[in-house]
């Protein structure tokens, strides 16, 4: 019955948001099934236990990929940078709903895309949520708008990250809980084309929660992990969602970043410093 009704009011909200905006394509492509053997694309250089606050400062990083100098233990990305402009981090209101921003990316071709949340149960509830994406240029001057809810494969499933390059807009359609809550159907990397207005690909189910990111403009490293569940990192090909290597972590990411040709990965209880070879 919890999953009928949830469903039925995922199909509400996707109806609701596809009025506010452009009509954009059906979910597409389900998951391979399974995660094939791959190589090892990471290279373990370094590995020391938590220290301080486990803020990005106490491991010498900026924070930039997670609201800066916040606590890391936040499941999923946060960022609002000081220098973005009003129109990037103003709430939004759909058809009578608020929408709050939780994420504004400048681009590197000028403008800046806002991910949206509206939260039903109040806080960063993944129950009842919606998921919206704004991207705009310089002047506020709306380019596109992609309500994410018609694309995910799963009710009640939560979008935790979204990355922007070119037209490819990325997002992971996560876990809110426990793998088996969702039959093990749920923690997937998607790739949407704005251009196209379609998924372009998907990566095979529990691969990715919490923050990713590019490594570069073709390969994307991203991770999942949950209490009592297998915790590894993945390199996928940015271009057809293809697995490409994986390395096992001692327990999940809570954040990642790229400093000069290393990766920095903090898990809940270590600070990895690793080479990746895309």
């Amino acid at each position: 019955m919890r999953t009928l009704l949830a469903l039925a009011s995922l199909l509400t909200a996707g109806v609701t948001l596809l009025a506010a905006g452009a009509a954009h394509a059906a979910p597409g492509p389900k998951p391979r099934a399974g995660i094939p053997k791959l190589p090892a694309r990471f290279e373990v250089v370094s590995k020391g236990a938590l220290k301080g606050g486990a803020r990005p400062s106490d491991y010498g990083l900026t924070g930039e990929n997670k609201g800066g100098d916040d606590p890391l233990a936040l499941r999923l990305r946060t960022s609002l940078p000081a220098a973005a402009p009003a129109f990037a981090t103003a709430p939004l209101e759909v058809a009578d709903r608020p929408f709050h921003a939780v994420i504004a990316d400048p681009l590197p071709d000028g403008g800046w895309m806002t991910f949206y949340r509206h939260n039903p149960a109040g806080g960063l509830s993944y129950v009842g949520a919606d998921f919206l994406v704004v991207v705009r240029d310089d002047d506020g001057r709306e380019r596109h708008r992609v309500p994410l809810d018609p694309l995910l494969l799963t009710p009640e499933t939560e979008v935790q990250d979204v990355r922007l390059r070119g037209d490819l807009l990325v997002f992971n359609e996560a876990c809110g809980t426990y793998s088996r809550n969702y039959r093990r159907k749920c923690s997937t990397l998607v790739g949407y084309d704005l251009g196209q207005r379609r998924v372009l690909w998907r990566t095979p189910w529990l691969t990715s929660n919490n923050q990713f990111l590019f490594w570069d403009d073709r390969t994307i490293v991203t991770g999942y992990g949950f209490t009592a569940e297998p915790d590894h990192l993945y390199l996928v090909d940015a271009r057809s969602g293809r697995l490409l290597g994986r390395a096992k972590l001692d327990s999940a990411h809570s954040y990642l970043e790229r400093m000069g040709d290393e990766l920095h990965v903090i898990t809940y209880g270590s600070h990895f410093v690793m080479r990746v070879t895309p």
